[in-house]
């Protein structure tokens, strides 16, 4: 069975990136995911009464707990959400040496805790790793720096199971984070069963803001933000065409997960396309990790920040050039608006052959996909 990283967990991952950062630290411990925690879920703080911490005193950390044995999915989903949870707070760290288990900005005694709540999530069955796994996991490592904030505060057991109880009742069932599907689903250009709590307007405005700072469509603006945010989480150290893809499957997942569909006049740009071939986000990712993607760094690239940020990779000429020509491909044909369809037709038709070659040593046809994204949008 897959196991995912709850939403609930990934929110309390970035708590503590922002907790590290207010205390001026320069990596994230056990005690910033503690108090990462009670920030999520205040009603804990009844049942542990800690105080804020103070400010780094340049402590050595405390020796790890007892590390557990994970599989390699799961290893990389974790891993996934750490490196994203410090690039957040911190910036981009570099690439990681262990490009499957590296967590770099994150202590070992940190990473450990979150292996024995990824452990607890397997050991319950559970379908993702939760937030009551990392509580638990925290209370079974003492000798932690965060186990000793809560020896000092007095931990209320009685209360921690009422109260543990109550944000609870089933265990932490949050879904995974939709963290590129639910910006698209709030501006409008993916619609879904149940009305989203933001006004037309306030979709037109976003929207627009949106356009205004990518000079493309949202849809596709926010694919290019989501490869870069992918070369994060696999720990390389350059945004290649291959991220691209990876950003495509990350928004086919989410959709497909949230029963989304693209909605009018951009449908056709972003409907299911690489998930037809039998691509999937978690096995494609799991090979791009193990590659080395090359290629040299792309020029000054005006009125696109995000691809020269100095809190962000770099980006390939080649996924640069990938991502103009598909600016350019939505004012051909059909005029459907720019969006994933145009980044794989894109990927798939540029002088840098590394698209076609990934997929098809995943078992797909790189001709039928490039096809197929060609019908779609009208273009030979």
């Amino acid at each position: 069975m897959s196991i995912t990283i709850g939403g609930g967990l990934y929110s309390v991952l970035r708590r503590a990136g922002q907790e590290a950062v207010r205390l001026k630290k320069l990596s994230i411990g056990s005690d910033d995911l503690l108090f990462g925690l009670l920030g999520r879920y205040p009603p804990l703080r009844a049942a542990i009464p800690v105080r804020p911490q103070p400010e780094e005193t340049g402590e050595p950390p405390h020796p790890s707990p007892v590390d557990p044995e994970l599989s390699v999915e799961l290893t990389v989903e974790l891993t996934r959400a750490m490196r994203e949870a410090y690039w957040r707070a911190f910036g981009w760290p570099g690439p990681a040496r262990d490009r499957f288990a590296g967590t770099p900005g994150w202590e070992p005694e940190a990473a450990a805790v979150l292996r024995v709540a990824a452990h607890l999530a397997v050991r319950r069955r559970a379908p993702s790793v939760g937030s009551n796994h990392l509580l638990e996991a925290l209370l079974e490592t003492p000798g932690s720096r965060a186990g000793q904030h809560i020896a000092q505060a007095g931990l209320l057991p009685g209360r921690l199971d009422d109260v543990a109880a109550r944000i609870w009742p089933r265990g932490d069932r949050e879904p995974p984070r939709s963290g590129l599907a639910g910006p698209l689903r709030r501006i409008g250009v993916l619609a879904g069963p149940d009305p989203v709590p933001a006004g037309r307007l306030t979709a037109r405005l976003v929207a627009s803001a949106s356009r205004l700072l990518t000079q493309t469509t949202p849809a596709l603006g926010w694919l290019e933000l989501e490869a870069v945010a992918e070369t994060v989480r696999l720990g390389h150290d350059r945004t290649a065409p291959a991220h691209l893809i990876m950003a495509v499957l990350v928004l086919e997942e989410e959709t497909r997960a949230g029963e989304l569909r693209p909605a009018a006049p951009s449908g056709a740009a972003n409907e299911i396309l690489l998930s037809r071939f039998g691509l999937a986000r978690q096995e494609v990712g799991l090979v791009v990790a193990g590659k080395g993607h090359g290629g040299e760094f792309a020029g000054p690239q005006p009125r696109r920040a995000w691809r020269t940020d100095r809190n962000n990779p770099p980006w390939t000429a080649a996924a640069a050039r990938i991502a103009e020509r598909a600016r350019e491909l939505s004012t051909l044909g059909g005029r459907v608006p720019a969006g994933a369809a145009h980044l794989v037709y894109a990927a798939l038709t540029d002088p840098d052959d590394s698209a076609p070659r990934l997929l098809g040593e995943l078992g797909a046809d790189p001709s039928a996909i490039r096809g197929l994204a060609a019908h779609r949008l009208g273009v030979a």
